[in-house]
């Protein structure tokens, strides 16, 4: 305890010539602490010695500690130590109901670990506080932010210290360090840690809201850059030292076995991070049935580029190669929720929208045990679906030979393959086919060039229209029967 302290100049007004001799006859006078009446230091906690503790975060610690160890005694102004008023300066200890232990041993125990556990919280809350210090000081170099966040990566990827990261209510605050300010490496780390901080759980609506506009300031940033972040931090640019790079390679092999355990091939790039949070935070938005802002036009034209470089051009197997299938799902997942936004047609944004007729090839058949391929076409068919319901000027760009037979060979074809136990799958071929036939009655409705290939004979003399009646009118009966399988499943859930 420091010599200018008010309790220690309490202690110093005692008279030698006046003998302690009022101690209570039922509690043995070795009962005291070893000490007491003498000046005694308490250590700071690790996390307090650095230069950055405030004063006020110091007090409270010191005042919890010294609440904790002063006997009861103290809590009893004795005349003969403390003068007329003095006692006010002293903090009061916190009373424990001695009865209330000795009745339960138990309780001793739990006390115990109550203490232990608060204990554990305030140094592990200290511990966090300081990493976010190193990231919000501007004047800390692109190594030490780099290297903070890549701290608070290694502390998220353990799950009880991602749930104490969460309950502290640090995700906040993490995502108020989302900012352009941030440069390549640091913004990538802190997406690592926005996704690590979001798994295991849905991703709270308040915080989505919180979390978008600040992640569509990055976006344009980080959208650009395909490489590995092992890759992007050796360029001379990054301004990395060779120890903050060390600290960088090692967690991130790490963070990408925890997000993307499944797919070893995936590249931890900031493009790929990116879509991901997008995607977290869309998911939120579509949890609460609302709808996040559209995206702005410079962003929207960068997804759809990257989609383009993606998408198969003439290999329709190339869709499903690791690492592009993740990158189209996220971004069609992501243009989806655009497309749905309700927002008046701009036509910037109908330029860059029409490009994406070019993506035909993902409405190619796939194979049954492409699960992913079916995913990426559906999400595909939902795209061209809103697109051309709320802009119908875009009927005309998407009135190509391919898009319309291609949808149209989607209907019929899965339209034939329905079975009560397709019907029971989750993403079954009657969702395809409704969604095929949604784009393809928009196209005709609003396009005449749609309307003409639709009429047009083709296979076997008949046009497209043709072998779809020929396939209703064969299949008319069994539609009551796929109505009660429906409800039927509607009822158990499945």
């Amino acid at each position: 305890m420091p010599p200018d302290s008010p309790l220690s100049s309490s202690f110093a007004h005692r008279s030698p010539s006046h003998p302690i001799d009022t101690v209570s006859p039922a509690v043995p006078i070795e009962s005291q602490p070893q000490g007491y009446g003498q000046d005694s230091t308490v250590p700071a906690s690790p996390h307090l010695r650095g230069s950055k503790v405030t004063y006020a975060r110091q007090r409270s610690f010191l005042d919890d500690l010294l609440g904790q160890a002063l006997p009861t005694d103290l809590e009893q102004p004795d005349p003969l130590i403390s003068p007329r008023g003095s006692s006010e300066h002293i903090p009061r200890a916190r009373l424990i109901a001695i009865d209330d232990v000795n009745d339960d041993d138990d309780g001793t125990v739990r006390s115990i670990y109550e203490l232990r556990q608060a204990g554990g919280n305030v140094r592990y809350r200290g511990a966090v506080e300081s990493i976010f210090e190193d990231i919000e000081d501007p004047l800390n170099s692109v190594s030490g932010r780099s290297s903070a966040l890549s701290q608070l990566c290694g502390k998220l990827l353990d799950s009880k210290l991602a749930r104490q990261f969460l309950d502290c209510g640090f995700d906040k605050r993490l995502v108020d360090c989302l900012s352009p300010a941030l440069e390549i490496v640091p913004a990538t780390l802190a997406l690592c840690a926005f996704a690590l901080a979001s798994q295991g759980r849905s991703l709270p609506y308040i915080l989505a809201t919180a979390a978008w506009p600040k992640l569509l300031n990055i976006s344009s940033i980080l959208l650009s850059v395909q490489d590995d972040i092992s890759i992007v931090m050796q360029a001379q640019n990054s301004h990395l030292s060779r120890p903050a790079q060390n600290l960088v390679q090692q967690t991130a092999s790490q963070i990408k076995s925890a997000l993307f355990p499944e797919d070893s091939s995936i590249q931890l790039s900031p493009s790929f991070l990116m879509l991901n949070c997008l995607r977290i935070t869309v998911s939120a938005f579509q949890e609460k049935g609302e709808c996040p802002s559209a995206l702005p036009t410079t962003l929207l034209k960068q997804l759809v580029d990257l989609l383009l470089s993606q998408s198969p051009n003439g290999d329709i197997y190339r869709a499903s190669a690791p690492g592009n299938s993740q990158v189209l799902q996220l971004g069609l997942s992501i243009l989806e929720m655009h497309t749905t936004s309700g927002g008046p047609p701009q036509q910037a944004h109908r330029d860059i929208l029409s490009l994406l007729k070019d993506m035909h090839e993902l409405l190619f058949a796939k194979d049954d045990s492409d699960t992913t391929g079916q995913q990426i076409q559906m999400l595909y068919i939902r795209v061209i679906l809103n697109m051309t319901n709320n802009d119908p000027m875009l009927c005309d760009s998407f009135a190509t030979s391919a898009m319309v037979g291609q949808l149209a060979e989607i209907a019929i074809t899965n339209f034939g393959d329905l079975t009560e136990d397709s019907l029971a799958q989750e993403n079954n071929p009657l969702n395809t086919v409704i969604l095929a036939l949604g784009a393809l009655i928009n196209l005709t409705e609003q396009s005449e060039a749609s309307r003409t290939m639709f009429l047009e004979a083709a296979r076997g003399g008949k046009s497209l229209l043709d072998r779809l009646l020929h396939l209703f009118v064969d299949n008319v009966d069994s539609t009551s029967k796929v109505i009660l399988l429906l409800h039927s499943h509607l009822r158990n859930g499945t």
